[in-house]
C-alpha cells in the first residue's frame, strides 16, 4: 500500500507541476486519476514498484477495457526504484523514478491474460 500511496504522490505532483486539476479517483473508478487542462481531459492510471524498471503491469479488465475505449485520452505514469522504509510502522515509500506515457496506446503492449473467472454452471 505504501510503494502504491507514493507512486501515486509522485505522478499527482508531476501532473499539478504541468499544468493539470486533478481528481482522485482511484477508490470509484477504474482509472486513478481524472487530470483536466485545457479543456481535455485524461484518465490516468499509476503504478509503482520497488523494482529498478517497470517493463510489466497488472491490470484488471476494467482498466483494459478504459484503456482501449478512450485510447488517446489516457495515460500511464510508472515509478520505478521506490524505497521501502520497512523499518517504519507503518513501512513508508520514497522517492521513485516517474516514468510517464501521456496518450499511452495500451495495444503497443502485450497484452497476456493471467487470470479467468470459472463459474458453476446453472
Amino acid at each position: 500500500k505504501a510503494v502504491e500511496l507514493c507512486a501515486m504522490a509522485r505522478t499527482e505532483e508531476w501532473l499539478k507541476k504541468s499544468g493539470y486539476s486533478v481528481e482522485d479517483t482511484h477508490d470509484a473508478r477504474p482509472y486513478d486519476f481524472l487530470a483536466k487542462k485545457d479543456g481535455c481531459q485524461l484518465f490516468v492510471e499509476v503504478k509503482g514498484t520497488i523494482g529498478d524498471f517497470c517493463d510489466s503491469i497488472v491490470m484488471t479488465k476494467n482498466e483494459v477495457e478504459l484503456h482501449r475505449e478512450r485510447k488517446g485520452s489516457t495515460a500511464l505514469f510508472l515509478v520505478s526504484q521506490i524505497q521501502l522504509q520497512r523499518n517504519e510502522d507503518p513501512p513508508k515509500a520514497i522517492g521513485g523514478f516517474l516514468e510517464e506515457h501521456i496518450g499511452w496506446d495500451i495495444d503497443s503492449w502485450h497484452n497476456v491474460p493471467i487470470a479467468f473467472q470459472v463459474s458453476r454452471r446453472k
